[in-house]
């Protein structure tokens, strides 16, 4: 599995933010059983802070969520330096209409995962993300990386 091979290619850490306490401890935990170190944040200020001071590999993003939504702190992450800006973002949200993954895309986020967490789904959306595997199916649309701070193109049908 070409994730397995991502986690054994270097030392990988992502940012967990969810205002749910136990959410948090859910995705670390998953990300623990194959070997990715996690760090976590109850909202998206508190995330922003940590991706201006550390490096992340990946963050998971839950959207409604106090003091700064999931939407902004993408947002504003998105405007730091290119190192950071260039982060993958992957929604985790219980937001499950096409506009709710839409606007996922239009913030700048890469990849999308509804709530509540299935491990396979998951797995495969961050293979996908990080291009190590085949693609999330909800976000083929987008068929090559859009560049940073420009707004993802979508298809319309």
């Amino acid at each position: 599995m070409a994730l397995a091979h991502w986690t054994r290619t270097g030392t990988r850490r992502v940012l967990v933010v969810d205002d749910s306490a136990a959410n948090r401890a859910y995705a670390q935990a998953m990300l623990r059983r194959i070997g990715i170190g996690s760090d976590a944040a109850e909202n998206g200020a508190i995330a922003v802070e940590r991706v201006r001071k550390n490096r992340y590999d990946l963050i998971l993003m839950d959207i409604m969520m106090p003091v700064m939504d999931g939407f902004a702190a993408t947002e504003s992450i998105r405007a730091l330096p290119v190192d950071s800006a260039a982060t993958p973002i992957i929604a985790i949200t219980a937001n499950s209409h096409p506009e709710d993954r839409l606007r996922c895309l239009d913030v700048g986020m890469d990849g999308y995962v509804p709530k509540p967490i299935d491990r396979h789904e998951l797995m495969a959306t961050i293979a996908g993300t990080l291009r190590l595997g085949r693609p999330e199916p909800a976000f083929t649309e987008r068929q090559s990386p859009r560049p940073v701070g420009h707004t993802a193109a979508r298809t319309e049908e």
